[in-house]
């Protein structure tokens, strides 16, 4: 999980997350598992916002709570765009 959560970061900022910033990643990702799994409702919930189905074939809460962290990274600073 290490590496998707580094990648993300990589992809989202062009630059690699220091040891803080992955750790933080890591605890919020953990974090976000943690509820989907207690909360069935609110992960098929989650994931049924948006045009398409989700993959039957991943599991939801592991998809829901990266679209968790991945939300966040686009939300960060480092992200941002001046136009």
């Amino acid at each position: 999980m290490k590496t998707v959560l580094r990648d993300a970061f990589r992809v989202t900022t062009s630059r690699r997350p220091t040891q803080d910033q992955l750790s933080v990643l890591i605890d919020l990702y953990e974090e976000q598992l943690n509820y989907f799994q207690t909360h069935e409702t609110a992960t098929n919930e989650f994931l049924s916002i948006g045009d398409s189905e989700p993959d039957a074939s991943l599991d939801a809460n592991r998809v829901a709570a990266m679209t968790v962290v991945v939300g966040t990274l686009l939300n960060f600073d480092l992200c941002l765009v001046k136009r």
